[in-house]
């Protein structure tokens, strides 16, 4: 879990636009990031307790700017070093163990006992050709 206490004033950042001489709200004029401050904002997304979006919140920009940043750094092929292993999704080694509780049946023979609505029992012993079932279990539905 990442927690973004003591990192983000959240409530100042909630008044965005300033008032102008006349008191009336105006619109605030759009930032300009240069490619290097993009690169340290990308960067700072991938370090270890962070997130893109604590990272927005920190320096005042949407999200999405900085996720469309990420992309473009990616396919420049700017990121490097411990930024692209961040990245990179990477399977796990696996090995597969046979069960070892699992008891082996000494012989594929068992039984199995089936119960329609209205009483009707079937029941199958020994090895069954699992077509032939599906046909009588097909005409049992059917007849009732």
């Amino acid at each position: 879990m990442v927690s973004i206490e003591g990192l983000v004033d959240t409530m100042s950042a909630l008044v965005s636009v300033d008032p102008d001489a006349t008191g009336k709200a105006r619109r605030r004029r759009r930032r300009t990031w240069s490619d290097e401050e993009k690169r340290q904002l990308v960067a700072l997304t991938y370090e270890a307790g962070t997130s893109v979006s604590i990272v927005a919140r920190r320096y005042d920009l949407n999200a999405n700017l900085l996720f469309t940043w990420r992309r473009e750094a990616r396919r420049a092929g700017q990121m490097t070093g411990a930024t692209e292993s961040a990245a990179a999704p990477t399977f796990a080694p696996i090995e597969v163990i046979p069960d070892q509780g699992a008891r082996l049946c000494a012989s594929p023979e068992g039984q199995i006992v089936i119960e329609l609505p209205g009483g009707a029992k079937v029941r199958v012993e020994g090895v069954v050709n699992e077509l032939a079932l599906v046909k009588v279990l097909s005409a049992l539905r059917a007849a009732s």
